[in-house]
């Protein structure tokens, strides 16, 4: 279920507009308000969105489901995990170079 409320405003004039959009984390619920570039979709960076596709054979085979999740119930998910995820804390502009290993994304979860 699309937990994101937007306005859209009707321009007649050809420019760039700015919209009101109240952004929910569906873990927590926690509302924000962002402003949405609708020519570039740029959003506001403490959200994130998850899209999960289930294949043949799951229980929710067929279903699409957009999870918008804020940051903090992001991080609090991902100290649940048992393997660090592919990505995790890698530096792009060094090569793609891992910065941390398995020891460290231990250590990381421990944190408060």
């Amino acid at each position: 279920m699309l937990r994101r409320k937007t306005e859209w405003i009707k321009q007649t004039i050809d420019k760039q507009v700015l919209v009101e959009s109240k952004l929910i984390c569906n873990k927590c619920g926690l509302e924000e308000d962002s402003k949405e570039d609708d020519r570039h979709g740029i959003m506001n960076s403490n959200f994130h969105d998850i899209g999960v596709s289930f294949e043949y054979g799951s229980k929710f085979d067929g279903d699409d489901w957009d999870i918008h999740i804020c940051e903090s119930c992001l991080v609090e998910f991902v100290k649940t995990f048992k393997w660090m995820p592919d990505g995790f804390k890698q530096d792009w502009y060094n090569n793609g170079e891992k910065a941390f290993t398995q020891d460290d994304f231990d250590k990381w979860k421990l944190q408060k």
